[in-house]
């Protein structure tokens, strides 16, 4: 129950997890999600990603690959 809360929020899925702290809106991560659950989200002066629709994660990790800033880490 507790991972599929944490899931629902838009931090993690099923493969990794994300520290939006980290993030400086690159959109790397963006540009390189074959199934486009990683998103850019926030506000005017406050932006970093989400993920939508976290069942649809494949596990290829090309967010952690493509990410210079360790936004995103394996379970």
């Amino acid at each position: 129950m507790k991972t599929q809360r944490k899931q629902l929020n838009g931090l993690s899925t099923v493969h990794i997890w994300t520290n939006t702290r980290k993030c400086t809106a690159c959109w790397r991560c963006v540009k390189v999600c074959p199934k486009h659950i990683i998103v850019k989200a926030g506000g005017l002066w406050h932006k970093h990603i989400a993920i939508e629709n976290p069942g649809e994660c494949i596990g290829c990790k090309k967010c952690i690959k493509a990410c210079p800033h360790g936004v995103f880490s394996e379970k």
